[in-house]
């Protein structure tokens, strides 16, 4: 228990006992142990006269011992965070040391801004577009989340497992981004393409067998909208992805860049130029030429004598968390 805390229980015994001045000193002095109890043989002795000691010289005398300064629990409360904490031992926490600092916070809503701050992202993130009536009433909310969380989590964990198991007899791995932290595979690819402006489509097993006459149409109608779960939001947060809002019906083609510049290049390059002589000479195995009069060595694209382009290929292999042989089926 802490020191003022537990002065704050032997006051309240006191009140009811009804005892007089020296009696609480006597009272609150056997209650003492190990290194409080140490302290109070001290002071004692070096005191000029023990029995003259009052209540209000006790309290006084103990809190400079044993109770923090203010400006410590102050620094303490304002870097508070839940971290590992649940949410209610988090709220006793911040209501034990919200008591040293009244001048930080002075009505419902400050003490609403700093409890939000400390909670850890996900749940921060699903509570701060909501503008809740009391301090009481945002701390309820946070529970009845991080209970649904809880119960999400364990849904996950059976889903992984049984993702697992479908794995084992060859099949396809569907993973929610919910799962992300929970299978590895999965958080490495999300992690690669945080660095790509992509747009994530999610569709139910079902729904994800065959292409129907909706996804081949160019341009379609939305019927209806529905607000995504809360929980769903934060994790896109987490991923720093997003929606882009107010589009237009256009398509997109998108073409590897460096791919396009290796064609490109293949035109001024004098080694191209030779095999391409070669080549009409019938002198060249294992060269051909596409409709678009691009040289290839079986099936991989010839790199042309450009430095830039040899640069930036090299660069992409050595400093990419992914590498792949060439024909192999296993990423690493």
């Amino acid at each position: 228990m802490q020191a003022e805390d537990w002065l704050k229980a032997v006051e309240k015994q006191l009140v009811i006992a009804q005892c007089n001045d020296r009696e609480k000193v006597l009272y609150g002095s056997g209650h003492l142990h190990g290194a409080a109890q140490d302290w109070w043989d001290s002071y004692c002795f070096a005191h000029q006269d023990p029995y003259t000691i009052t209540w209000d010289e006790f309290k006084a005398a103990f809190k400079t011992h044993h109770v923090p300064a203010g400006l410590v629990k102050l620094k303490e409360f304002l870097s508070l965070k839940q971290g590992s904490m649940t949410v209610c031992e988090y709220h006793d926490k911040f209501t034990q040391l919200l008591r040293y600092c009244p001048n930080e916070v002075e009505n419902d809503e400050d003490k609403q801004d700093h409890f939000l701050e400390g909670l850890n992202d996900g749940l921060s993130y699903m509570m701060s577009n909501v503008k809740y009536a009391s301090f009481q009433e945002m701390v309820d909310r946070a529970l009845v989340l991080e209970s649904k969380r809880r119960k999400m989590e364990d849904k996950k964990r059976k889903c992984n497992s049984s993702q697992q198991k479908n794995n084992n007899n060859g099949r396809v791995n569907h993973v929610k981004l919910e799962t992300a932290e929970e299978a590895p595979d999965v958080r490495r690819w999300l992690e690669l393409i945080k660095d790509y402006e992509l747009e994530i489509h999610y569709h139910l097993g079902k729904a994800n067998v065959v292409a129907d006459a909706l996804s081949r149409k160019s341009q379609v109608n939305m019927l209806e909208a529905t607000e995504l779960p809360m929980e769903l939001l934060a994790e896109f947060e987490y991923l720093n992805l997003g929606f882009v809002a107010n589009t237009q019906g256009t398509s997109m083609d998108i073409e590897p860049t460096l791919e396009q510049e290796i064609r490109k290049g293949q035109k001024d390059d004098e080694e191209i130029k030779k095999i391409l002589k070669l080549l009409e000479e019938g002198r060249a195995p294992g060269f051909r030429v596409d409709q678009e009069g691009i040289v290839w060595h079986k099936d991989r694209l010839c790199v042309p004598d450009i430095q830039r382009i040899k640069d930036v290929i090299l660069k992409e292999c050595h400093e990419s968390s992914y590498s792949i042989h060439p024909g192999g089926t296993k990423m690493y």
